[in-house]
């Protein structure tokens, strides 16, 4: 099992921008620094699930190039003697952002430990033409579909609400990594958000919002 990425929201998250201008004002030397100073590949979210770093592909901001995205704000012409107080910043988040989960059809709350991201979930899994149910508490990424039916020599599980025993997965939205099958909940802002749990290639994907 896989328990590096927590059901949290990254408390600091740095977007390198690699479009065309930024990338000839030097953002490839940029996103090498971070990626140094963090302990980080591109991509990729640190064990404690605090620090994301990611590449993205324009801000729309190209006349003040290189840009960078840290959270919901822009730093526009990064120097690089400014990159290691920002990294330095990023090491001390000392708290996680927890996302708010609730069933889209009963809106019963998810999260059983704000804390730590853990999330409640009823597992049914198909065996023939029964299903042995099981309730599961993880952190996001701590089990994944594979495991699971590898675990029980099962064919299928499917992700329940614990408190409505409905569906998580409308069997329509798959994940943009791997094709698969997602679960699919609402977020304090009427908002809604899908988690993949096949593939831990994915994990970095769980916050798209529809």
């Amino acid at each position: 099992m896989n328990k590096d990425t927590p059901l949290s929201k990254p408390v600091c998250q740095i977007h390198v921008c690699r479009g065309p201008s930024c990338s000839a004002y030097g953002s490839g030397e940029i996103l090498e620094e971070f990626s140094k100073g963090l302990s980080l590949a591109p991509g990729a979210t640190s064990p404690d699930g605090k620090i994301l770093l990611e590449v993205a592909y324009c801000f729309g901001l190209c006349e003040r190039a290189p840009n960078i995205q840290v959270n919901d704000e822009y730093i526009t012409s990064l120097r690089k003697d400014e990159i290691p107080s920002i990294i330095k910043e990023a090491l001390n988040s000392s708290s996680s952002l927890s996302i708010p989960a609730f069933c889209p059809y009963c809106h019963e709350n998810l999260i059983i430990d704000p804390e730590k991201g853990v999330i409640d979930f009823l597992v049914k899994i198909r065996k023939g033409s029964e299903f042995i149910t099981q309730r599961i508490s993880i952190l996001l990424g701590s089990v994944k579909v594979e495991i699971l039916e590898d675990s029980f020599g099962l064919e299928q599980a499917v992700w329940c609400c614990p408190h409505c025993r409905m569906s998580l997965q409308d069997g329509a939205t798959l994940c943009s990594q791997c094709q698969k099958d997602v679960i699919t909940l609402d977020s304090s802002d009427q908002k809604s958000f899908w988690i993949c749990l096949h593939n831990e290639n994915c994990l970095k994907w769980n916050w798209h919002n529809f």
